[in-house]
């Protein structure tokens, strides 16, 4: 049984069921990089901390890890950082591509950008897919039936309540004191 457990926890197994696959990229760029037989390595001449790291990792890394079979990302060291800002350091955001015994660079975090810098590398000719138009979330519903409910029946309905609670001659504590004030001049 351990065995199993070990072996299920070197799986590498994740489907993107969002509806606007926001957590994929173009379904022919996904198999152009399932295709990528060699090992890529990414190296980002930044820090962790750096907000166009992060980006980086949540709009392509995240992606590229689930698809390509042989991937290493490494970080460059950058040097102390500065104070404010980014460390002087003359690289200091570039991120450099190595598939095949071929190099790029780039600066841009965007994946518009990285993948056909990828494709190249790989020598693959990749033309994106129409994918379908997302219609948005949350799913808006039709409501004109609730609104016979609610300027018709339900105000009807208070009304006839209040009418029938009134001619009762049942007067609520709270009101009862009201009444007794107004009466007295």
């Amino acid at each position: 049984m351990l065995v199993l457990l070990a072996a299920a926890s070197s799986l590498r197994l994740s489907v993107d069921v969002s509806e606007d696959r926001r957590n994929s990229f173009n379904p022919s760029d996904e198999a152009a990089l399932s295709r990528m037989d060699q090992r890529l390595t990414i190296t980002l001449h930044l820090t962790p901390e750096d907000s166009r790291a992060q980006e980086y990792a949540g709009n392509v890394l995240a992606k590229l890890e689930r698809l390509t079979p042989d991937l290493v990302v490494r970080w460059a060291d950058t040097g102390e950082q500065a104070l404010f800002g980014a460390a002087q350091y003359d690289r200091y955001g570039v991120i450099t591509y190595e598939y095949g015994g071929r190099q790029a660079e780039s600066r841009s975090n965007s994946p518009r950008e990285v993948l056909p810098l990828l494709h190249e590398l790989a020598g693959a000719h990749v033309t994106p897919g129409a994918t379908p138009v997302y219609a948005g979330y949350p799913h808006v519903g039709d409501a004109r039936s609730a609104a016979l409910w609610f300027y018709c029946v339900l105000p009807l309905l208070l009304v006839v309540c209040a009418w029938r609670y009134l001619r009762s001659g049942r007067v609520p504590l709270h009101l009862r004191s009201l009444r007794s004030k107004g009466e007295s001049p």
